[in-house]
């Protein structure tokens, strides 16, 4: 596991060298870190080196992922998915900015950098190839999300019995987010690991 390379801290890796509370502090300007650099070449020489992958099994991207999964990269000045750079290099620019570097296999979310699993699709297509797979992120599983499906399930079980305005100020959500858990317009049952139906 990586550690945050701050002093003497030894809390698990979040991002750029730093564990999340010193990353959030360096972003407050309360703390001086040199960040390290990032590993342009040697990323960008991996990729090229594979672009002529022709076999049909997976290969994983060896270096560093974001929460989600994907391989990170440095590139254009800017830190981007590394399938959408593979796929850029392989297939050229997406024919449209806001098209998604789709994987065949299912697997970007374990780092899948297979140039034949690659094409350019769009986010609608994209995200039906996720259900498909079953890698979707739902509910508790995304990473913003701040509930969890026994929390929602308070939540519907006390709309029953509670205004709102109750509701949001015991959850620490909207009125508006209370309402569609309730109407079920978010966090939708079928996907509740406990429903039954």
């Amino acid at each position: 596991m990586k550690i945050c390379m701050y002093s003497d801290c030894k809390n698990k890796h979040h991002a750029r060298g730093l564990c999340a509370s010193h990353y959030r502090m360096f972003h407050r300007g309360e703390i001086e870190f040199t960040l390290p650099s990032p590993l342009t070449g040697k990323t960008l020489r991996w990729i090229n080196d594979h672009i002529g992958y022709h076999e049909d099994d997976c290969i994983v991207w060896p270096f560093a992922r974001n929460k989600t999964g994907y391989g990170n990269i440095w590139f254009n000045g800017k830190y981007t998915v590394a399938s959408r750079v593979m796929c850029e290099k392989v297939h050229g620019l997406p024919p449209d900015e806001g098209m998604d570097a789709a994987h065949s296999c299912g697997n970007g979310v374990r780092g899948c950098m297979n140039p034949k699993h690659l094409s350019w699709k769009t986010r609608a297509d994209n995200e039906k190839d996720k259900d498909i797979h079953g890698t979707r992120r739902r509910g508790e599983d995304c990473n913003f999300s701040r509930l969890t499906w026994d929390i929602v399930r308070a939540i519907r079980s006390d709309a029953l019995i509670m205004s709102l305005s109750d509701i949001s100020l015991k959850y620490g959500i909207s009125k508006g987010h209370a309402w569609k858990i309730y109407k079920n317009k978010r966090w939708d049952i079928k996907h509740d690991p406990e429903h039954k139906g």
